[in-house]
């Protein structure tokens, strides 16, 4: 038998005294902790490495242990009254991250032979996490309108580039002695577990060192710096020069869009600036959101919605106004996008 040991999650409440029944009802989740696990050889030998597939099978079962969770959360739902109710089912992601890179064409990851054979696995793993995990609410809740988005899309990735690396050789960013990235010393800095962000070490933030005056021509530096940048192995861009740049909110100055084949790390990895992330690759999303792959999925059906309506390209701001609507309500006070027509 294999055992498995997940992250510790804290299941928080407004209401305290339900989160005892909620996690005996929803169980436990191993959430994203599996996609190292597999791609390190904890499941044993993947295909990648001449498997024979029971690594992806051991996979397949993990996740749908994780899948437990978000069935045993529907149940716990069931119990209690409810006019609106977000179910959300990490395990799509977690596929995605895993085997995107070796089923992604586009992919230097990518070769037919592993893809081919590895399709029956995601199969399996998208009619347990997907059709299954729907199949469940429609029985749960045979009444309701269900509306299935998704956030983003994924492609497939087979080189990993440093952001930060390429800021280093620009002189905005500093690595100290004890390879940790040194504020003191580092205008600008790619954060960690959030995409293509780029944030300016401004005085307004504890220890910062750039100044407002300074802001515009620090972004100008590094909006060069990562645009200019080249693979020294492939010779490629590693980031387009498109739509993804200059994006920004209050905690985020610049996001930059990976050029294809390129997922960015904010790991500092000496001076290197890219390497292969081969035999695995990565799936990755992307900031940007105009590529075909990163569009998301919109699905609607059940009372209120009419059968057989085709919608366009729709935004993900246009969700929760039409959630809106199809619970009679005013869409939230913040709402930018529209309400679709789908009623």
């Amino acid at each position: 038998f294999v055992l498995m040991r997940g992250r510790v999650s804290d299941i928080a409440s407004s209401h305290p005294a339900e989160r005892a029944p909620f996690v005996a009802a929803a169980g436990t989740i191993m959430d994203h902790g599996l996609h190292p696990m597999y791609a390190r050889g904890r499941f044993g030998p993947t295909l990648v490495q001449g498997g024979a597939g029971d690594a992806e099978d051991l996979f397949a079962a993990a996740l749908s242990v994780n899948q437990e969770y978000m069935d045993g959360s529907l149940a716990y739902a069931a119990t209690k009254p409810w006019q609106l109710l977000v179910a959300y089912s990490a395990n799509l992601d977690v596929i995605q991250h895993t085997l995107m890179g070796l089923m992604d064409p586009s992919s230097s990851a990518y070769t037919p032979d592993i893809a081919s054979r590895m399709w029956p696995h995601l199969e399996k793993l998208f009619a347990r996490s997907a059709d299954q995990y729907l199949a469940l609410m429609r029985r749960t809740f045979p009444d309701a309108t269900i509306v299935v988005a998704s956030d983003h899309g994924t492609e497939g990735t087979g080189r990993r580039f440093y952001p930060n690396a390429i800021l280093a050789r620009a002189g905005l960013l500093t690595v100290g002695t004890d390879g940790t990235i040194d504020l003191s010393r580092t205008k600008v800095v790619h954060l960690d577990g959030m995409g293509g962000a780029v944030a300016v070490n401004g005085v307004a933030w504890k220890g910062g060192i750039v100044r407002e005056e300074e802001r515009e021509a620090v972004k100008r530096e590094a909006t060069s710096a990562l645009l200019d940048a080249r693979d020294p192995d492939t010779g490629a861009h590693m980031v387009r020069d498109g739509e993804g740049l200059g994006f920004g909110s209050p905690a985020v100055d610049l996001i930059f869009d990976p050029a294809e084949d390129y997922a960015p790390s904010a790991t500092v990895r000496g001076t290197a600036i890219a390497e292969s992330s081969a035999p695995l690759g990565e799936g990755e999303h992307g900031p940007s959101p105009f590529r075909r792959k990163l569009h998301g999925i919109f699905f609607a059906a059940g009372p209120g919605v009419r059968a057989g309506v085709r919608l366009p390209i729709i935004h993900s701001v246009d969700v929760a106004p039409t959630v809106a609507a199809l619970l009679g309500i005013p869409p939230p006070a913040q709402s930018v996008g529209r309400v679709l027509p789908i009623q």
